[in-house]
């Protein structure tokens, strides 16, 4: 089983943290596993132009070429991401609507997706795992697991807690668990 973990955070912080110490988790539990920062990456913005609801492919020549081809390797996908004024941040968005050649394609259908959610307070990372479940919803992947972490305006914060540490691990372990399940 393969994994990509996408970070959507534009900084190293409780997000990337938690992430990396899911697919740890997955990889401990025999799962192979890579990580995709976007906040390093060039991404353009989706204009909508639609060409990809024909080809199947975005016209596009940027580095989202390259994470296309991890995702349409992989078994499963874990997004992280802080919450940002009730929502995802924007270069995670980019993503998201990036993905639109798999609106009508059976490439991402079935597949299993774990979804951290940060917010600095209660209610905050629920609300963007909510948003992501939604945005990544249409291109037939199925949602094992949203859960939310709160870490307060402390980026380190994660790496100090030991239950939130647990929890982003056994996050990883139960994407493993549910893809072994089903197959």
């Amino acid at each position: 089983m393969k994994i990509v973990g996408i970070s959507g955070s534009p900084r190293k912080g409780n997000s990337e943290f938690l992430l990396r110490e899911a697919l740890d988790s997955a990889k401990r539990a025999g799962a192979e596993t890579e990580l995709v920062l976007l906040r390093g990456m060039k991404i353009g913005f989706c204009d909508g132009c639609l060409r990809c609801d024909k080809t199947g492919k975005c016209r596009k020549k940027d580095d989202m070429g390259g994470i296309y081809r991890k995702l349409e390797e992989s078994e499963a996908i874990l997004f992280a991401s802080p919450n940002y004024y009730g929502n995802m941040p924007g270069l995670l968005k980019n993503f998201i609507d990036r993905m639109n050649p798999y609106y009508f394609s059976e490439k991402m259908k079935g597949k299993s997706v774990g979804i951290i959610g940060v917010g600095g307070d209660p209610g905050g990372g629920k609300e963007v795992a909510r948003i992501i479940e939604r945005g990544v919803g249409d291109y037939g992947l199925r949602v094992v697991e949203a859960a939310e972490f709160v870490a307060g305006n402390d980026p380190t914060y994660s790496s100090k807690d030991k239950s939130t540490i647990r929890k982003a691990r056994g996050l990883g372990a139960r994407i493993v668990s549910s893809f072994k399940q089903n197959s």
